[in-house]
C-alpha cells in the first residue's frame, strides 16, 4: 500500500482551507476598519446593522469553506480506505495447498512448524489468516502447559493480519483530526495547527510504518531514524524551555 499520498493529499487541502481563512480573516479585518473610519457611534442602528453584516458575511465565507475542506477530506478518506481493503481482501488463490492439507489431516504441527510456515508466508496475508485461525482453534482443544506458544514477533505478525485495516484507518482519522483543529472555529488560533501540519504529517508517515503487517530490514531502518529525529527535536525544545525559565527566574530575581 502506498498510503502517504493520502495523508499528504490531505493536508494539502486543509492547508488551503487555512490559507483561506487568513484571507476571510484579513477583509473582516479591513471592513471592521473601514466601518470604524466613518465615525459612527456603536450605538446607532446603521453601525450595528453594519457590523452585523461583515460578521455574517465572515461566517457564511468560513463555514461554506470548511464544509467544502470536509467534502474533500472525506473523498481522500474514500480512495485510502479502498486501497487498505483490498490489501486486506483474502485471495483463496493465494492459499498454501500443502498446509491446508496438513490441516485437513489434521497433522499436529509444531511450534517450529509452524514458525517456518508464517516467516514463509509473512507477506501473504491470506495465508497469515489461516495459520492464525489454525493455532487458535488448535490451542482451544489443548491444555494450557502443552499449547502451542510462538516468539512475540510472529504472534505480532499475525495478530496484524487480522486487524483489516483498523489501525490504518485510525491512523488517518488521527491525523485529520489534529491538523484540521483550527476549522473546528475558524479564527486567528488557526495558525497553531497550520504550524505543526508537517509533524503532524511525519507522525502519520510514521504510523504507517509501523502498521505494516512486515518490517523488514529497510522500514526498521527508516523507523529507527524517524524516532531519533523526533527525539532530538524533542530535546532540543525541551533544553530552550528550561532556559526560558532560567533566564526568566534570573530576570524576576
Amino acid at each position: 500500500m502506498e498510503l502517504e499520498k493520502y495523508i499528504k493529499k490531505t493536508k494539502e487541502i486543509i492547508n488551503d482551507a487555512y490559507f483561506y481563512i487568513q484571507d476571510a480573516l484579513i477583509e473582516y479585518d479591513e471592513s471592521l476598519k473601514n466601518l470604524k473610519n466613518k465615525g459612527w457611534n456603536t450605538d446607532e442602528t446603521a453601525y450595528r446593522q453594519e457590523y452585523q453584516k461583515i460578521v455574517d458575511n465572515y461566517n457564511q465565507k468560513t463555514t461554506s469553506m470548511v464544509e467544502n475542506c470536509k467534502r474533500l477530506i472525506q473523498e481522500q478518506k474514500e480512495s485510502y480506505m479502498k486501497e487498505v481493503d483490498e490489501f486486506y481482501r483474502s485471495d483463496g488463490s493465494k492459499l498454501d495447498l500443502n498446509f491446508m492439507n496438513l490441516i485437513k489431516a489434521e497433522i499436529p504441527l509444531t511450534a517450529k512448524e509452524i514458525t517456518d510456515m508464517v516467516e514463509k508466508n509473512k507477506e501473504n496475508l491470506t495465508m497469515l489468516r489461516v495459520i492464525h485461525k489454525y493455532l487458535l482453534e488448535t490451542n482451544q482443544h489443548l491444555p494450557e502447559h502443552k499449547r502451542i506458544v510462538l516468539d512475540s514477533q510472529y504472534m505480532t505478525l499475525l495478530h496484524k493480519a487480522i486487524r483489516h485495516g483498523d489501525t490504518e484507518e485510525k491512523i488517518f482519522d488521527n491525523f485529520v483530526h489534529l491538523a484540521s483543529g483550527g476549522l473546528n472555529h475558524p479564527d486567528k488560533s488557526f495558525t497553531l495547527y497550520q504550524a505543526r501540519l508537517d509533524d503532524y504529517e511525519g507522525d502519520a508517515h510514521l504510523e504507517l510504518l509501523k502498521a505494516k503487517i512486515f518490517i523488514d530490514a529497510e522500514t526498521k531502518e527508516e523507523i529507527e531514524q524517524i524516532e531519533e529525529e523526533q527525539r532530538k527535536k524533542d530535546n532540543e525544545k525541551n533544553k530552550n524551555l528550561d532556559h526560558g525559565l532560567w533566564h526568566g527566574a534570573l530576570t524576576f530575581s
